[in-house]
């Protein structure tokens, strides 16, 4: 490790990705200060309270394929098994409508016909016929014709219908995991980013398609242990200093102002939301040098996304500890056991939808109502309920959106840009964040 310089890096957001680039940093020597509009750390991934319990802010799902992630722990010294939880993919979809016939796929491993066969013998809730078709569109998933390249960006929807895929697995299958996965609707998705996604999650490593439960809450994962170690390696984080405007000299940014101070730096990263980035730009002396990246950034529409906590009095015992729901206002439900909280349900509701019209009690009681109907002997009643709605929960992973996110590089000297939307070929997930955040460390030390 090189000597601490003494000029520092300024990172504004400790969301993940700025906290990640904090580390990656400070691992190169660098001295770093890190300053966060809220009064607290993890951005939309952190912890938060339900009654007596800690849970976090919004529920997050993470895979075997997240390797950044895995990285980040690896620098910190934390072992995956003493905070992750791995299990092998198993997902249950259910209609409230017929709970008896419920779709249900544990890991495919399509490396071979005799390992396909032996999958699609273990699948239920699927016609022969949509077995096979499902079958074919990963045998050319796996076989790489696809390059994994579109000419043209197309939707999910689009692109399953060029592939034959019947309705009824688009329904049952695909809608669902477009939704997880992007956060946006299966006809409005982006393809390309789609197929990334899949590639890196079943045409690799086999554990890629794991999923990964953490065993605490977010804030506890990777945002802590960061701030824990900056603490001891010269960085610095100040809390509720919202950024007001850039320093400019020369043509060139040497820090910022927030609304109490002044921080000077030898270089500056925004780890802030896109329409946050593009305010600050458009405030700039030097908008003129960046009208693309401003009108680009611009650009970013959002998904809302609702997270409902419910705690029961007795234990919940699901099946599987994550289960899909179609023709349902629920798109997933995780049963929050292997996160210590056996009797807390997590519900999660993508989307602008009729929902966000709902009263909360409404709303409790719609779910509950179709929870209980998707799983007829579970027949509880929740103790009591939070609800936490983010209408900016992530940035739309619509088709074309990659043609206009931005590099971590910006045409102002000493300015860099990091999060999820940045050009990672992710969607909006904590994996993207923490990529970009390596990827511009690494920039920066090429430099």
């Amino acid at each position: 490790m090189s000597a601490i310089e003494q000029e520092p890096t300024i990172i504004v957001g400790a969301g993940w990705a700025g906290l990640t680039a904090a580390l990656a940093l400070s691992r190169q020597g660098k001295k770093i200060i890190v300053l966060e509009a809220a009064p607290q750390a993890g951005g939309r991934a952190r912890k938060i309270f339900f009654g007596e319990d800690i849970v976090d802010n919004g529920q997050h799902l993470l895979l075997g394929a997240y390797h950044n992630i895995l990285t980040a722990l690896k620098w910190l010294g934390i072992p995956e098994q003493s905070i992750l939880h791995r299990t092998p993919l198993e997902l249950w979809i259910t209609d409230p409508s017929m709970p008896l016939h419920p779709f249900y796929i544990q890991t495919l491993k399509f490396s071979s016909r005799l390992r396909l066969l032996n999958g699609l013998l273990k699948l239920k809730g699927l016609t022969w016929q949509e077995r096979f078709k499902m079958a074919q569109f990963f045998h050319v998933i796996q076989k790489n014709r696809f390059q994994f390249n579109l000419e043209a960006d197309v939707s999910i929807k689009e692109l399953l219908v060029s592939f034959n895929q019947p309705s009824t697995l688009i329904t049952k299958l695909w809608a669902p995991i477009a939704v997880a996965a992007l956060s946006t609707p299966i006809h409005e998705a982006s393809a390309q980013v789609f197929l990334q996604i899949l590639k890196d999650t079943f045409c690799k490593d086999q554990g890629n398609s794991d999923l990964l439960f953490p065993k605490t809450d977010l804030s506890e994962l990777l945002p802590n242990p960061i701030l824990k170690y900056l603490a001891h390696n010269n960085g610095s984080i100040f809390y509720t200093q919202r950024v007001k405007s850039l320093i400019i000299e020369d043509e060139q940014c040497k820090g910022i102002c927030t609304e109490t101070k002044q921080f000077r730096g030898k270089n500056i990263i925004l780890a802030t939301p896109p329409h946050v980035s593009a305010q600050l730009l458009l405030q700039s002396k030097v908008s003129n040098y960046c009208k693309p990246l401003i009108e680009n950034l611009l650009k970013f529409q959002y998904q809302p996304i609702t997270t409902v906590y419910l705690r029961y009095k007795t234990p919940i015992e699901f099946e599987i500890p994550m289960i899909g729901f179609i023709n349902s206002t629920i798109h997933w439900v995780f049963d929050r056991r292997l996160t210590g909280h056996p009797n807390i349900l997590s519900v999660v509701i993508t989307g602008d939808d009729v929902h966000l019209s709902l009263e909360h009690s409404q709303l409790i009681t719609k779910i509950t109502t179709e929870i209980n109907a998707a799983f007829p002997k579970f027949k509880q009643t929740p103790l009591e309920y939070r609800i936490i709605r983010e209408k900016r929960a992530a940035f739309s992973c619509h088709v074309g959106v990659n043609h206009y996110r931005p590099n971590n590089t910006t045409s102002i000297p000493r300015l860099w840009l990091a999060g999820d939307y940045t050009q990672t070929y992710y969607p909006a997930t904590l994996e993207g964040a923490v990529q970009s955040g390596m990827q511009v460390a690494q920039l920066m030390q090429q430099l």
